[in-house]
C-alpha cells in the first residue's frame, strides 16, 4: 500500500496555511470555518482505531514491584 507521504504533507501544509490565512485576513470566515472543522474531523478519524483494539491494549508487564518479587533489606 503506497502512502504518498512527502505529497500528504505539502497538501496538508497547504491547506492549514491557507485555512489561516483565510482565518487572519477575513476572507472567506465561514468557508474556512468549515474546512478547519473538516480538516480537524478528518485528523481525528485517521487516529480512530476501527476494530483494531489489540494495539491501542498495553502489553501486560512483568514488573518486579508488581510481582512481589522484591527483596527486603
Amino acid at each position: 500500500m503506497r502512502t504518498f507521504g512527502a505529497a500528504n504533507d505539502w497538501l496538508f501544509m497547504l491547506g492549514l496555511l491557507g485555512i489561516g490565512i483565510a482565518l487572519i485576513t477575513g476572507c472567506g470566515l465561514k468557508i474556512a470555518a468549515w474546512t478547519g472543522t473538516l480538516l480537524l474531523f478528518l485528523m481525528y478519524l485517521a487516529e480512530f482505531p476501527l476494530g483494531d483494539t489489540d494495539r491501542t491494549r498495553p502489553s501486560p508487564t512483568r514488573s518486579p514491584t508488581r510481582t512481589g518479587s522484591r527483596r527486603s533489606a
